[in-house]
């Protein structure tokens, strides 16, 4: 009997563990791919290694991170949205297309508090990534902007008020103001000051653009002439943004137009006296006219083609959390969205963020389709060469403004 009760016990406690071990729930295997920008690969690499260990007991998680700069974003899904990545970092400026293309998928992860995070659904930096109460993508920087880094062994507040006394110090000192000049985004500044305009047209369909107007205080023309000035200036020089670092490594530009990305880079090569402000003011037709800029944000989105949205949308909520907005900060410089880490008293003391929002003031959220781009930086290439003559530019700008306006 004895012998009878105890396999009786075994074999029904080896039902109950086969039973349990039916029931379990087998763990998802998921599998995504993360671009990152260079600059924030190992503080991506250390959160993902974070959100696997979080997760390690709901799902199997492959998550492949490659480096992706956020400028070659929408053109890489556009090309090939299936074969892209589940979860990406994108600018401000390429939303519409993305969206317009449906390659925004809608985030369902935490959105509610997102949203209060970036400052309600009102603040721009939702507005612009929401339709019908949805949003499509996460807040992740407040600092798509661009202003000027000076040297203070060369200038004092003063002196970089005006452009023209930063080109004439750094004409005097055999040195250089650089610019991108093969840039839309950077030449805007200039025709801003002068109260031209480039926007979507109502309907969504083309850019409206005046930059070669001939109404207003100041004509498109003025505005380039003015500009061909500055380019012939022995302070100016050209400088592709691919290759700033580089050749600022040379010592030979003392001030600069850039963002806050490079924020530690410019510190770095100089130390204690470096400065940062808002643009200055330039001169067209004896007038001093203050520059202006493109003001943007940047996000973290879903590819709409992923097969796991749901996990796609908690590690992009995951990398906007306060905590990745702040070490963002401290590896880029730039200013976080949620609005209690850029009001914490570490981003406040930033000079290059100081300097962003005094420019913000004379900033305009960025609003153009494609055609934008190309014919601004041919026309900044024109400005730049040696056989450009003031006789020739108001034909560039006519040119150059039908291309802005083709139909997309």
């Amino acid at each position: 009997m004895k012998n009878k009760t105890i396999a009786l016990l075994f074999v029904m406690l080896l039902g109950i563990l086969l039973a349990a071990g039916c029931g379990r729930k087998k763990k998802e295997k998921i599998s995504l791919t993360l671009w990152t920008p260079l600059l924030e690969e190992t503080l991506t690499k250390d959160a993902i290694k974070k959100f696997i260990r979080i997760h390690k007991n709901e799902a199997e998680l492959d998550i492949k991170i490659k480096t992706e700069e956020i400028e070659d974003t929408k053109k890489k899904l556009m090309e090939s949205p299936k074969k892209s990545a589940d979860i990406f970092h994108f600018a401000s400026d390429q939303y519409t297309d993305l969206k317009s293309a449906g390659l925004l998928a809608s985030v369902n992860h935490e959105t509610e508090k997102a949203v209060r995070e970036s400052g309600g659904n009102s603040a721009s930096i939702v507005d612009a990534v929401s339709e019908y109460s949805k949003l499509f993508a996460y807040p992740s920087t407040n600092s798509n902007g661009y202003f000027l880094y000076y040297n203070k062994k060369y200038f004092s507040a003063e002196d970089v008020a005006s452009l023209d006394r930063i080109l004439e110090i750094a004409a005097k000192e055999n040195k250089y103001f650089a610019m991108d000049w093969a840039s839309g985004w950077y030449l805007y500044s200039f025709f801003s000051a002068a109260e031209k305009t480039i926007e979507i047209n109502t309907g969504g369909t083309a850019n409206t653009c005046n930059f070669n107007g001939t109404d207003g205080n100041y004509t498109g023309l003025d505005v380039a002439s003015s500009m061909l000035n500055i380019a012939k200036h022995p302070g100016f020089q050209h400088v592709p943004s691919e290759s700033l670092l580089e050749t600022m490594e040379k010592g030979d530009i003392i001030a600069v137009v850039n963002g806050t990305w490079n924020a530690q880079q410019f510190a770095d090569l100089w130390g204690k006296d470096c400065g940062a402000t808002k643009l200055p003011t330039y001169t067209v037709n004896s007038s001093q006219l203050q520059m202006g800029s493109f003001a943007g944000y940047k996000y973290i989105g879903v590819n709409s083609n992923t097969k796991n949205k749901k996990w796609a949308s908690m590690v992009a909520r995951w990398l906007t959390t306060y905590k990745y907005q702040m070490i963002r900060y401290q590896t880029t410089g730039e200013c976080p969205a949620n609005l209690e880490a850029a009001n914490s008293h570490k981003v406040q003391i930033s000079a290059p963020i100081a300097a962003l929002n005094q420019q913000n003031k004379y900033a305009t959220m960025q609003n153009v389709l494609e055609s934008y781009w190309e014919p601004m930086e041919q026309f900044g290439k024109a400005m730049v060469s040696d056989d450009t003559k003031k006789e020739d530019l108001q034909d560039l700008l006519d040119k150059t403004v039908q291309e802005i306006q083709a139909p997309q």
